[in-house]
């Protein structure tokens, strides 16, 4: 039975993300892009070879947006770097594009609910329980 629901969920899997062309390759853009200024929806088009209309066309027929790829990849990247890293706050803010701290502080807790130096703490005090 577990050798079933893993083989129907490998195939879920494939299936969501080959619906998701357009939406998984903005988000491998735009997180390669990620440098201190994440890239212009026109950016990424013509490194898609599309014109902006058409990525934006395809990207609603995937039931998203440039914007919403955009803030999850920043939310993504951010959690990770607080998680994993030990990047100042600072270096994470220039890093996702804002332009200081504070604005990125003000998003995160908008996104989470948690300061960054809040989910630094709560995630590392998890951390330290790891074998």
């Amino acid at each position: 039975m577990l050798l079933l629901l893993e083989k129907h969920a490998q195939e879920a899997l494939v299936k969501v993300n080959s619906e998701k062309v357009y939406s998984n390759k903005v988000s491998d853009l735009i997180l390669n892009k990620l440098d201190g200024d994440p890239p212009a929806i026109k950016t990424v088009a013509k490194e898609l070879a599309v014109s902006v209309r058409k990525l934006q066309q395809k990207l609603f027929e995937e039931k998203t947006s440039f914007s919403e790829i955009l803030k999850s990849t920043r939310i993504n990247v951010s959690k990770n770097h607080l998680k994993y890293n030990n990047h100042s706050i600072s270096e994470i803010a220039f890093l996702l594009g804002f332009s200081e701290p504070g604005v990125f502080s003000k998003a995160f807790i908008k996104w989470t609910g948690y300061t960054p130096f809040q989910y630094r703490k709560k995630n590392l005090q998890h951390l330290r329980w790891l074998p």
